[in-house]
C-alpha cells in the first residue's frame, strides 16, 4: 500500500490519533487493574469450582446488557455512548470497591464483580474502537489503529506493574480505586471524540448504495461463525489457568502478586510484538493473514493444555511452579499476548471491508449474541465435565478438537476480507484500491482466483489489468473453464493482457471462451 503523503493527513488528524491513544492507555490501565483484583477476589471468595457457573451467569447478563446497549446505540451518538459507558464503569467499580473495603466477602459480590468487570472489558474498548472506525477512513485506519492499540498495551503493562507494586502496600483489592479514576478520566476526556467523529470522512462506501444485511457480507459471516468456537476455547483455556493457579497460590496477596506479574509479562511481550512484528506481518502478508495468527495460536495453546493434563496427578504442588504448570502458563500466554498484539488491532481493520451501518450491526451480532452464547456454552460444557467427574485430560482433549476447528474456520478470513473489500471499494479512492491490490498480491492463485475473476469485469481498468496479469502468471486449463462462467466478456484491453506471452492454442481457447458470451471479441 502506498504511504499517505504528508499533505493527505491534516494536522487535526494527528490530534485525533493522540486523543484515541490516550483513551486506550487509560482503558488498558483501568481494565487490567480491575481484572487482577477481580480474579483474586473471585478465586479467594467463591473458588475456582464456581467458574463454570459464573460463565453462564455472565452470558445471561451480557445478553441483557447488549439489548440495552443496542437500544442506547440507536438513540444516541456513538461518542456519547462511549462517555456513558465509561462513566458507568467508574461508578460500578467504585461501588463494588466500597463494599469490599467495608469488609464484605459475599459470594454474590464476587459474582457481581466478575461479571461487571468482564462486561466493561468488552463494552468499553468496543465502543471506543467503533468511534475510531468512524473517525478514520480505511487507509488511515491501517496506519493509525495499530499505533492506538499499542498505547492500550502500554496501559495494560502499567496496570500490571501497579497491581504488583501496590498489592503488598494497600492490599489486593484497593487497587480498584485506580481503575475507577482511570475510567472516570477517560469519560471526561471523551469530550474530544465528538469533534473527531464529525470532522473526518466516515466511510469508504458510496453514499448511493443501500445498506446490506450483515449475512450478505462474507467477512461478517466468517468472523461470526469463527467467534463462537474461538471464545469457547479461550474460556476453556482460561478455566484451566485459573484452576491451576488457585491450587498453587492459596494466599490472596501471593495470588494477586503472581497474576499481576504474569499479566505484565504477557503485556510486555505483546507490546514488543505490536511494535516490531505486527507491522512487518501486515506489510508482508496483509491484514487478513496477520489476523489468522491468533486463531491458529489457540490450537497450539489447546495442545499445550493437553500436554499438561497428561502428566500424572500430584504434579501441581502449592507454592511451586513445576514444569507441567509451564504448559498451562504457555497456553494462557499465547491467548493473552497474541490477542492484545495481533488480533485486537487487525480485526478492527477487517470491519472496514463493510459499510458503516453493516459494520455496527455486525459488531452487535458478534459482541451481543455470539460472544455471550459461546461463554455460556463453555460454562455448560465445563459444568457437565465436573458433574460427570471427568478427568482433566478429557477437558483438554475437547479443547484440542475445538482448537483445530477454529484453525480450519480461520483460513477463510483473508479471502473473505478481500471479497467484501472489493465489493465496496470506491474506484475513486486510489489509496484504498492500492491497499486492496497489495493484499490480493499476497494470496496464492488458488486463494485469489475467485476474487481475480470478478475483477476482470471491474469498471476500473487498472484493477482489471492487475487481475489479468495475476491470472496469466499461472495459466492453466481451469482458467478457461472459469472464464466460461463469467456473466459477460472482458474488455479487449484486458483480454490483450491475458493473451500476452501465451501460445496460439491457449489464445484460441481464451477467445472461444469470450465468444461463448455472444458478445463478440
Amino acid at each position: 500500500m502506498s504511504s499517505l503523503r504528508p499533505s493527505a493527513v491534516h494536522k487535526g488528524q494527528n490530534v485525533h490519533v493522540h486523543t484515541f491513544a490516550f483513551l486506550m492507555f487509560l482503558i488498558g490501565l483501568a481494565v487490567e487493574v480491575s481484572r487482577v483484583a477481580r480474579d483474586t477476589f473471585f478465586l479467594q471468595t467463591a473458588g475456582a469450582d464456581q467458574i463454570p457457573l459464573v460463565y453462564i451467569l455472565f452470558a445471561f447478563l451480557m445478553i441483557l446488557a447488549s439489548l440495552a446497549y443496542g437500544r442506547a446505540a440507536r438513540r444516541t451518538s456513538i461518542e456519547k455512548l462511549a462517555r456513558i459507558t465509561l462513566a458507568l464503569a467508574a461508578c460500578v467499580v467504585a461501588g463494588e470497591w466500597s463494599l469490599i473495603a467495608s469488609g464484605c466477602r459475599s459470594e454474590y459480590l464476587a459474582y457481581a464483580l466478575f461479571c461487571s468487570v468482564e462486561m466493561f472489558f468488552i463494552f468499553v474498548p468496543l465502543t471506543v474502537w467503533a468511534v475510531a472506525n468512524q473517525t478514520f477512513k480505511v487507509e488511515e485506519g491501517e496506519k493509525f489503529l495499530p499505533t492506538i492499540a499499542t498505547f492500550g498495551l502500554i496501559g495494560t503493562v502499567v496496570g500490571g506493574l501497579f497491581s504488583r507494586i501496590a498489592t503488598p502496600l494497600v492490599g489486593p483489592y484497593n487497587a480498584l480505586l485506580l481503575s475507577c479514576v482511570a475510567f472516570a478520566g477517560a469519560a471526561l476526556f471523551t469530550g474530544k471524540l465528538s469533534i473527531s467523529a464529525r470532522s473526518t470522512p466516515l466511510d469508504n462506501e458510496s453514499g448511493s448504495r443501500r445498506p446490506r444485511s450483515p449475512w450478505s457480507e462474507s467477512i461478517v459471516k466468517t468472523l461470526t461463525f469463527l467467534a463462537f468456537p474461538m471464545w469457547v476455547l479461550v474460556y476453556m483455556i482460561e478455566y484451566t489457568y485459573f484452576v491451576t493457579m488457585g491450587e498453587i497460590f492459596t494466599d490472596a496477596h501471593e495470588l494477586s502478586a503472581f497474576l499481576s506479574v504474569f499479566v505484565t509479562v504477557c503485556s510486555l511481550c505483546a507490546l514488543l510484538v505490536q511494535l516490531q512484528i505486527t507491522p512487518w506481518l501486515v506489510a508482508r502478508f496483509g491484514v487478513g493473514a496477520t489476523c489468522f495468527l491468533y486463531p491458529a495460536s489457540l490450537a497450539v495453546a489447546a495442545t499445550s493444555t493437553l500436554v499438561f493434563a497428561l502428566f500424572p496427578e500430584g504434579s501441581v504442588e502449592p507454592g511451586v511452579i513445576s514444569m507441567p504448570v509451564l504448559f498451562v502458563l504457555f497456553a494462557r500466554f499465547l491467548d493473552m499476548a497474541l490477542y492484545q498484539s495481533i488480533y485486537e488491532s487487525t480485526v478492527h481493520v477487517l470491519y472496514y471491508a463493510v459499510p458503516a451501518q453493516t459494520r455496527t450491526e455486525a459488531r452487535a451480532l458478534v459482541g451481543g449474541i455470539i460472544f455471550p452464547a459461546s461463554i455460556a456454552c463453555s460454562g455448560v460444557v465445563l459444568m457437565l465435565f465436573r458433574f460427570w467427574d471427568e478427568p482433566t485430560y478429557n477437558i483438554a482433549f475437547t479443547s484440542v478438537v475445538v482448537g483445530f476447528l477454529v484453525l480450519i474456520m480461520a483460513m477463510d478470513i483473508r479471502p473473505d476480507y478481500l471479497r467484501s473489500l472489493l465489493t465496496h471499494a470506491d474506484p475513486r479512492n486510489f489509496q484504498l484500491k492500492a491497499a486492496l491490490l497489495t493484499e490480493i498480491s499476497h494470496l496464492s492463485l488458488n486463494e485469489s482466483r475467485h476474487i481475480l475473476l470478478g475483477s476482470l469485469l471491474a469498471e476500473d481498468e487498472e484493477e482489471a489489468v492487475f487481475a489479468a496479469t495475476k491470472l496469466r502468471e499461472r495459466f492453466d486449463s481451469t482458467l478457461i473453464e472459469d472464464l466460461h462462467e463469467l456473466p459477460r466478456a472482458v474488455r479487449p484491453t484486458v483480454m490483450a493482457v491475458l493473451e500476452e506471452g501465451l501460445s496460439v492454442e491457449n489464445i484460441t481457447a481464451l477467445r472461444e471462451a469470450m465468444e461463448s458470451k455472444n458478445l463478440g471479441y
